[in-house]
């Protein structure tokens, strides 16, 4: 009988008004750490989706497509910037 995979879920969180989107993958093991994956400046959370079923044995793995990546929206144009004091 082939190995049942693991259903990684979608979802949305929303953090100071930006809505996030992040994959959720469970771990086959009921005690497992968590593993957080970021994708590069060109990337998205489903950049991972290969790895992140891999380590599923071990982890349970959540990847975040960063602001204005992948499904996650793009923060208001004021907050982008170089050097920015975050004060």
């Amino acid at each position: 009988m082939p190995e049942s995979r693991n259903t990684v879920a979608d979802a949305l969180i929303e953090i100071r008004g930006l809505r996030f989107h992040f994959r959720d993958w469970p771990s086959k093991r009921t005690d497992a750490p968590a593993l957080v994956l970021l994708h590069g400046f060109t990337g998205h959370a489903r950049s991972w989706d290969p790895f992140a079923e891999a380590m599923t044995d071990r982890y349970r793995v959540l990847a975040l497509d960063q602001r204005g990546h992948g499904e996650t929206g793009w923060a208001q144009a004021n907050q982008y910037g170089h050097g920015r004091s975050s004060r």
